[in-house]
């Protein structure tokens, strides 16, 4: 997913496959995002800009096979940054491994 447009209802094999897809997102359209519950049965990934209302919520379905996005905000208010913690030499390897 180099991409990711989320919309709800959208499932994902793995919560790490839904982790890396919004990281995905946060690289590509420049936006500071962070994991603010990050537990074995849901993930919350918020804009970390104040007054932003960017935000995803997924959690496993009731097979934990699948993992879903329950509810979203896709307003990014804030402004792009240009420094990303998701930039790292394991995102470049795997990025570029070909």
């Amino acid at each position: 997913m180099q991409d990711p447009k989320f919309v709800i209802g959208m499932e994902f094999g793995s919560d790490d496959v839904f982790r890396n897809a919004i990281r995905a997102h946060a690289v590509k359209n420049r936006r500071a995002v962070r994991f603010k519950k990050n537990d074995p049965n849901r993930i919350r990934a918020i804009c970390e800009k104040e007054g932003s209302k960017w935000f995803v919520y997924g959690s496993w379905l009731n097979d934990k096979r699948t993992f879903k996005i329950k509810s979203m905000g896709d307003e990014h208010t804030c402004a792009m940054t240009f420094t990303n913690k998701f930039v790292n030499s394991k995102m470049i390897a795997n990025k570029y491994v070909n």
